[in-house]
């Protein structure tokens, strides 16, 4: 299963909603503190799990209540991460939508208990994205998209 892409809405530092092609092999992420990075990593992590390690393992549930939801999202618009998945010819898309406490799972627009491969899924042990670096030197052989949350983010607006 390869993952297609990921589009954020509402969710952390995205309150528009934000699509990011994935290569098939590796997507760098580059840029400067307060860009995104996180969470994009974090939105993944909420999608498979409904919540990220960094909020399960704070000193205090308070500390991070209600961090998953962007400030200027209006009501009654809800947090959404969706990531689209492919294997072999076939794409799947799974949608996470923000709903109190938890989550509405979807897969391609219906409405599931769980994920189809939750029973596969190993709960976080520490924070998967506990810092991403901010400047990343790729090798001669261009084996990788390099995504600039900078010029992506300014390209879109």
């Amino acid at each position: 299963m390869k993952l297609r892409e990921i589009t954020l809405r509402g969710f952390r530092g995205f309150n528009e909603e934000r699509s990011i092609p994935l290569h098939d092999r590796l997507t760098l992420i580059s840029a400067p503190n307060s860009h995104g990075k996180t969470s994009i990593s974090e939105g993944f992590e909420w999608l498979l799990y409904g919540y990220t390690s960094k909020v399960a393992l704070a000193d205090s549930k308070d500390e991070y209540k209600g961090s998953y939801r962007n400030v200027h999202l209006l009501e009654p618009e809800s947090p959404s991460v969706k990531v689209v998945v492919q294997e072999g010819s076939s794409t799947t898309e799974l949608l996470a939508i923000m709903s109190g406490t938890g989550a509405v799972l979807r897969v391609d627009g219906k409405v599931v208990a769980s994920w189809p491969f939750s029973k596969d899924l190993r709960r976080p042990q520490n924070h998967l994205s506990s810092s991403m670096p901010s400047r990343i030197c790729c090798s001669r052989r261009p084996l990788t998209d390099s995504i600039d949350l900078r010029n992506y983010l300014d390209s879109t607006n």
